[in-house]
């Protein structure tokens, strides 16, 4: 059995159709537009330190980060368990005139998806807390070593749940668009957290409120920081945001980890 893949899978159906039904709000409910200025100074500086070339943005959503990366130059795979987010991710990138491959595929057999090494892997948004059964997240890991070339960096950033998981419930955010209200909350499910994403719009009573929800497993920061080390990468550096700020557990709203594979 190939101990790359011999982990179970989360219950990826339950995640793709989650994502598959949040996609047509899902860049109005992160501010699509308004993150490349934002992020493009750390992601410059990102590619010029580490020569990156070619990457692969794992659980690509949308494709905001690949769309980013591919304006610096980058030769990008955009890969993401849901079609319909892949399909808004093409989308955005034909509007662009980008080239970024996108890949439909999970992310524990996507060594065997993609044949050219990588000089980075970029997992962002919380995909890595989306597998929730055990040894799956360790066996990603191992996925993501194994598509990066020798030396190659790998840049995951989560939530903070050093500090999330101190509350029952965790309010992240409440934004507004389109007439819209989005309610994010991390609710705690024993040694899980589910994800809860109400839709309020307050002017169509006939749908004024619906509420989603996906189940994920807590990342915390000595535990990826030791996964990382087991998995073969080295010189594991954790940051509180992309700015690479201190990590602080009690009050760090994101946890970044950078590492390059030994």
């Amino acid at each position: 059995m190939d101990p790359e893949t011999d982990s179970p899978a989360p219950s990826s159906a339950s995640v793709s159709g989650f994502y598959d039904a949040l996609a047509p709000d899902y860049d109005a409910m992160t501010g699509f537009e308004r993150r490349f200025d934002q992020e493009r100074p750390f992601f410059q500086k990102f590619v010029e330190q580490h020569a990156i070339r070619r990457a692969l943005d794992a659980g690509a959503g949308t494709g905001f980060h690949s769309l980013l990366l591919a304006q610096l130059g980058v030769q990008v795979i955009a890969v993401d368990v849901s079609p319909d987010m892949l399909e808004l991710a093409r989308a955005h990138a034909s509007a662009m005139r980008l080239p970024v491959t996108t890949l439909h595929a999970s992310l524990l057999d996507v060594a065997a998806r993609v044949t050219a090494s990588q000089d980075a892997v970029v997992c962002m948004g919380n995909t890595l807390a989306h597998f929730t059964e055990p040894g799956a997240r360790d066996a990603v890991l191992r996925q993501f070593r194994r598509v990066l070339a020798p030396g190659g960096v790998l840049l995951v950033q989560t939530l903070n749940f050093d500090r999330i998981m101190t509350q029952e419930t965790h309010l992240q955010n409440v934004k507004e668009a389109g007439g819209v209200r989005f309610v994010r909350e991390y609710v705690r499910a024993g040694d899980l957290v589910d994800l809860r994403i109400t839709r309020i719009v307050p002017s169509d009573p006939a749908v004024r409120q619906t509420t989603s929800s996906v189940r994920l497993a807590p990342v915390f920061a000595a535990d990826l920081a030791l996964a990382l080390s087991a998995a073969g990468f080295s010189d594991v550096q954790l940051h509180g945001s992309i700015a690479l700020d201190p990590f602080v557990a009690e009050t760090s709203r994101d946890l970044v980890a950078v590492c390059r594979r030994t």
